[in-house]
Protein backbone atom coordinates (compact mmCIF):
# COMPACT_ATOMS: atom_id res chain seq x y z
CA UNK A 1 0.00 0.00 0.00
CA UNK A 2 1.31 3.42 -0.96
CA UNK A 3 1.13 6.28 1.58
CA UNK A 4 -2.11 8.16 0.90
CA UNK A 5 -0.48 11.53 1.61
CA UNK A 6 2.21 10.94 -1.00
CA UNK A 7 -0.35 10.02 -3.65
CA UNK A 8 -2.57 12.97 -2.66
CA UNK A 9 0.37 15.34 -3.15
CA UNK A 10 1.02 13.92 -6.62
CA UNK A 11 -2.65 14.26 -7.56
CA UNK A 12 -2.67 17.85 -6.29
CA UNK A 13 0.34 18.68 -8.47
CA UNK A 14 -1.25 17.52 -11.73
CA UNK A 15 -5.02 18.03 -11.33
CA UNK A 16 -7.58 20.72 -10.61
CA UNK A 17 -10.68 20.43 -8.44
CA UNK A 18 -13.27 18.35 -10.30
CA UNK A 19 -10.82 16.60 -12.63
CA UNK A 20 -10.96 12.84 -13.13
CA UNK A 21 -8.28 10.38 -11.98
CA UNK A 22 -8.37 6.92 -13.55
CA UNK A 23 -6.84 4.04 -11.59
CA UNK A 24 -6.31 1.10 -13.94
CA UNK A 25 -4.59 -1.17 -11.43
CA UNK A 26 -6.82 -0.81 -8.35
CA UNK A 27 -4.76 -2.42 -5.67
CA UNK A 28 -5.69 -1.27 -2.19
CA UNK A 29 -7.61 1.83 -3.33
CA UNK A 30 -5.03 4.38 -2.19
CA UNK A 31 -5.30 6.42 -5.39
CA UNK A 32 -9.08 6.71 -5.13
CA UNK A 33 -8.90 7.67 -1.44
CA UNK A 34 -6.31 10.33 -2.23
CA UNK A 35 -8.38 11.67 -5.13
CA UNK A 36 -11.42 12.00 -2.89
CA UNK A 37 -9.34 13.77 -0.26
CA UNK A 38 -8.26 16.31 -2.89
CA UNK A 39 -11.74 16.92 -4.32
CA UNK A 40 -10.98 15.06 -7.54
CA UNK A 41 -13.27 12.42 -9.01
CA UNK A 42 -11.81 8.94 -9.14
CA UNK A 43 -12.72 5.98 -11.30
CA UNK A 44 -11.32 2.49 -11.28
CA UNK A 45 -11.06 -0.33 -13.75
CA UNK A 46 -9.42 -3.64 -13.23
CA UNK A 47 -9.85 -6.27 -15.85
CA UNK A 48 -9.35 -9.84 -14.91
CA UNK A 49 -6.49 -11.39 -16.82
CA UNK A 50 -7.56 -13.82 -19.49
CA UNK A 51 -6.60 -17.45 -19.00
CA UNK A 52 -3.43 -18.42 -20.76
CA UNK A 53 -3.92 -20.15 -24.09
CA UNK A 54 -0.36 -21.44 -24.33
Amino acid sequence: MKPTGLVADAIRDVTRHGDLVLDLFLGSGTTLMAATRRGVRGRRRRDRPRPSTW
